[in-house]
């Protein structure tokens, strides 16, 4: 299906020999006289530039409606003007050294807008996995020195490349190459953590490995960890995500004592009847609360959800003094 305007704009990127762009070269091509930049922009955001079709007899395929390298034409696209939202649906095909450059030159307004459309659920194969431009998204914030993104899906990504930074469990994309580099994730690993905390990312995926690894290796203090650990548990809402909390704060060495300091902020979590959290601090918490609190205690923990956790909450009292 031809489009005349975006031939004429296929031309124009030929003419000016984006044909030949290299990682050297990228932001010093011309992008032409003012006229060829706005009509190159216009063909360029001017429909699709192909389709998938079938291609033979029982083969399907991409057809492109170019004759030109798709991905040089997108970092072409990206320089002359176009916006986010097309250019993520154009970069796929783009050698990923170059996309940074070319985002980056466009700034940090354009590179959180690139972010907001490209780490999506959709765009990553797992719940876990990075997304298609997880790796570029995290360069990006380090690169332009850009505000945390206040997202969960960008803080997912953040968590697969950190854990790959680390040595940890880490669902990176097949064959990707050119990661985070460790000091990347280390210079503004504590406030990733804070952020990630914030807006609820599940523990179940890498940032609960990536947590009390940095405290292992001193990129977050213990004391502002167990503030958010604690945080964190209070808020989680999937009982997979209360039970890694609970496991991290294990982890950090907290200790009966931590846990009955924060008793009151804890009888609402027995309250929520989840089982595995009744079981592990029901008995630490009614051995040590306070008689003013201790029936409160009891009524919470015996919401759980199992006979087995309420037989426990029972043996916890017996076993009291």
């Amino acid at each position: 299906m031809k489009n005349p305007k975006l031939q004429e704009a296929v031309a124009i990127f030929k003419e000016l020999g984006w044909n030949e762009v290299t990682p050297e070269n990228v932001l010093s091509l011309p992008l032409g006289t003012p006229e060829q930049k706005r009509a190159a922009l216009a063909g360029l955001k001017s429909g699709e530039w192909g389709e998938f079709t079938e291609l033979s007899e029982n083969t399907y395929g991409w057809r492109s409606f170019v004759d030109v390298d798709e991905g040089k034409l997108a970092l072409f696209a990206v320089r002359a003007g176009i916006d986010a939202a097309k250019a993520v649906n154009i970069l796929y095909r783009s050698d990923r050294d170059m996309i940074v450059p070319v985002i980056a030159e466009r700034g940090a307004p354009f590179a959180a807008d690139f972010i907001r459309h490209a780490c999506v659920a959709r765009r990553r194969m797992f719940e876990h996995s990075a997304s298609a431009f997880g790796s570029v998204a995290v360069t990006l914030v380090d690169k332009l020195d850009m505000e945390i993104p206040q997202s969960v899906e960008y803080m997912k990504d953040w968590s697969v490349y950190a854990a790959a930074a680390m040595g940890l469990k880490a669902e990176t994309l097949r064959n990707e190459t050119g990661l985070p580099k460790p000091e990347i994730i280390e210079k503004r690993f504590a406030a990733h953590i804070r952020s990630g905390v914030a807006v609820g990312v599940p523990a179940t995926g890498p940032f609960g490995s990536v947590f009390p690894e940095g405290v292992k290796r001193g990129l977050l203090d213990r004391g502002k960890a167990i503030d958010l650990a604690f945080f964190a548990l209070d808020a989680a809402v999937r009982p997979g995500d209360r039970k890694v909390w609970l496991d991290i704060l294990d982890a950090l060495g907290v200790g009966d004592g931590e846990y009955c300091a924060r008793i009151q902020s804890l009888i609402p979590l027995l309250a929520s009847g989840d089982a595995a959290v009744i079981a592990r601090l029901a008995p630490t918490l009614i051995a040590q609360a306070g008689k003013n609190l201790l029936m409160e205690v009891m009524q919470a923990a015996l919401s759980a959800s199992t006979g087995k956790a309420r037989q426990a909450v029972l043996r916890a009292a017996l076993d009291r003094p």
